[in-house]
């Protein structure tokens, strides 16, 4: 995958170039270009991905050059920079489909996100042109049929008599013996991971559905492979008939652990896997049901299990005596011990896990968990959408109580964030004075606000809103205005020159500093020095 950066200032470029990490975005090549006339040189010559575009430059404006793309098919995902909001440019460019459009100032991180955003974005097109080929031929062709029959009678909607079944497999031209037994494995990923959140449930569905034909049948159609359309996660039935698939059970966790490794490396996904006893074509509908309550009541990490019937129909009811004491999470969540209560959850599941306490117990945890969360929220006088802020951290509390993943996922992220919080209140003062203090003591060289947060610990941009919070000042201008007051005294050595001053105290153009200096105090800094000579005693 490729991209190309597009901007008139060469510095904005290099920087590019230099800061975001290109290999973990999957982008292996990336080309340059300074003005819209060498960017439409090169789009002539390469297809191009991905482009980061400067929206004001000169002899043309990078919606002009989106727009000339547009008109010759490109379907280039276009990410624009830009010094100034405009409501007209953001308006045009969401009109010619970019994927974002962000603010030069803007942190690596903003820019990192937009770019995931449009790396997954190819990658989707890519895997979906790979398959839809054939589209036209799969919606008319005796596979789509086949596959709607195998659904039809693993979710029971429409079988109920064995005559009815063999009916409908001669009209599809399936052969089918009811004197054979097959295993269905069964798959499952929840659709609140975070890799998932740039798709949507059709693309998911459609590519976890493929991978898994291409690995198990060596076909990336196969009608053997059953969506199941769930809401809440991707869940697939895979019909493994004897002579189609090895019946090895090595082999099919061999195959699984293939299709887990290759989720992971092309989704980015966790996925479980239910491997189901052999069973008879009849048998199908009620495998499926014993599979689904396995997924709900599994309370391990485990992702490849075979199913055992004696086992699964033996799980515990909550109420039953156990080792578990919900009320030991409450002073570790109220203390901001993150680290202790995440750790005592799954022991809760390690505990869960050996007693066989099924889907019930995930729910009264969630409950529980929730409830506590909501009295040390209001015991410390904290607002509830500090915790709940995103549509992530919704979907998964959502889910919390369906879910052991997204259970666990749920109070890892909440309690982290309730952690934070915590500690905002304890140490607003003295983040702010480490702030100053480190601002006052590097002013003269190249300041980031990376720089700045790493020194205390904090995220950059929570670093930014919590400094404007607290002192009323954007962190950048506070660092201006201690450049500005450290450059008054050198103002008043003639034998120091304005260029010079500017780069003593950190700014790298004078023309930048004069600026600045300017809108501080209301002149500039050769008036300032004109002013002070003025008033300093002359001997005759």
């Amino acid at each position: 995958m490729n991209v190309i950066l597009i901007d008139d200032d060469h510095s904005t470029v290099e920087m590019l170039q230099t800061t975001i990490s290109w290999n973990t975005l999957g982008i292996d090549k990336i080309l340059t270009a300074y003005n819209i006339q060498q960017a439409k040189s090169l789009f002539q010559e390469i297809a191009i991905d991905i482009m980061i575009c400067d929206i004001e430059m000169p002899n043309g404006t990078g919606i002009e050059l989106l727009e000339w793309l547009r008109n010759r098919n490109s379907n280039v995902k276009t990410i624009f920079l830009t010094n100034h909001a405009e409501f007209n440019f953001s308006q045009q460019a969401i009109k010619l489909e970019s994927i974002d459009f962000i603010l030069k100032m803007s942190s690596i991180e903003v820019i990192e996100a937009a770019l995931r955003r449009a790396v997954n974005i190819v990658k989707t097109i890519e895997i979906t042109n790979r398959y839809l080929d054939y589209g036209h031929q799969w919606e008319n062709s005796r596979g789509l049929f086949s596959n709607k029959f195998w659904h039809d009678l693993c979710i029971g909607k429409k079988y109920t008599e064995k005559a009815k079944i063999l009916l409908d497999a001669k009209k599809y031209g399936i052969n089918i013996d009811f004197h054979i037994k097959s295993i269905i494995i069964y798959i499952t990923a929840s659709r609140s991971q975070e890799a998932l959140q740039d798709w949507n449930h059709t693309e998911t569905d459609f590519c976890m559905a493929n991978i898994s034909s291409e690995v198990l049948f060596n076909d990336s159609n196969s009608s053997y492979i059953i969506n199941l359309e769930k809401d809440n996660k991707v869940a697939l039935a895979a019909i493994c008939h004897p002579g189609v698939i090895s019946f090895q059970m090595a082999d099919i966790k061999n195959m699984c652990q293939e299709l887990s490794d290759l989720y992971r490396k092309i989704m980015n996904c966790h996925v479980h896997f239910y491997i189901s006893e052999p069973c008879y074509c009849e048998q199908f509908p009620d495998t499926l049901i014993k599979l689904e309550e396995l997924d709900n009541n599994n309370v391990d990490s485990t992702q490849i299990i075979m199913w055992n019937m004696e086992e699964s129909s033996n799980y515990n009811l909550i109420e039953k005596n156990t080792n578990i004491d919900f009320e030991e999470l409450y002073p570790l969540l109220l203390t901001g011990q993150t680290v202790l209560l995440i750790s005592k959850v799954k022991e809760f599941f390690m505990i869960a896990q050996e007693q066989k306490l099924g889907s019930q117990f995930t729910c009264r945890l969630s409950q529980h968990y929730n409830q506590i969360l909501y009295t040390a929220i209001k015991e410390k006088n904290l607002e509830f959408n500090c915790i709940l802020e995103g549509e992530r951290e919704l979907l998964l509390y959502n889910h919390s109580t369906k879910s052991v993943y997204d259970l666990l996922k749920w109070i890892t992220i909440s309690a982290t964030r309730f952690s934070n919080e915590l500690q905002n209140q304890k140490q607003p003062p003295s983040v702010i004075t480490e702030v100053e203090k480190y601002i006052d003591e590097n002013f003269q060289n190249r300041i980031t606000k990376s720089e700045i947060a790493h020194f205390v610990y904090l995220n950059p941009d929570y670093l930014a809103k919590f400094f404007k919070k607290e002192t009323g000042i954007l962190l950048s201008d506070y660092i201006n205005q201690v450049r500005i007051e450290k450059s008054k005294p050198l103002l008043n050595d003639l034998s120091i020159s304005l260029s010079d001053v500017s780069a003593m105290v950190g700014f790298d153009y004078y023309s930048y500093y004069s600026t600045i200096f300017k809108k501080n105090e209301g002149i500039t800094p050769k008036e300032y020095r004109a002013g002070n000579l003025s008033k300093m005693p002359r001997y005759s």
